[in-house]
């Protein structure tokens, strides 16, 4: 799976999983401006690991602050 097909189901997930506008979303979003508690990013790690069929290193998940950040572990991952 090449970036671009990586960003695209991120981004599907994210607006998904926190109510956001897929259109409004940038590989620079950050999660705390949809206001994204921990919980919220707990549960965003858990769908975008099922959409990918993937398992993120408890050590990455620390990093993950945009949607860049996401693709990027996503990748590492697969």
């Amino acid at each position: 799976m090449d970036r671009n097909d990586v960003y695209q189901k991120v981004v599907e997930t994210v607006a998904e999983t926190m109510d956001a506008d897929v259109n409004e979303l940038t590989e620079e979003t950050t999660f705390d401006s949809l206001s994204a508690d921990s919980l919220d990013k707990i549960e965003l790690v858990t769908a975008l690991e099922d959409a990918f069929d993937a398992s993120l290193d408890d050590d990455q998940l620390v990093d993950i602050q945009t949607i860049a950040d996401a693709i990027d572990a996503i990748m590492a991952a697969e």
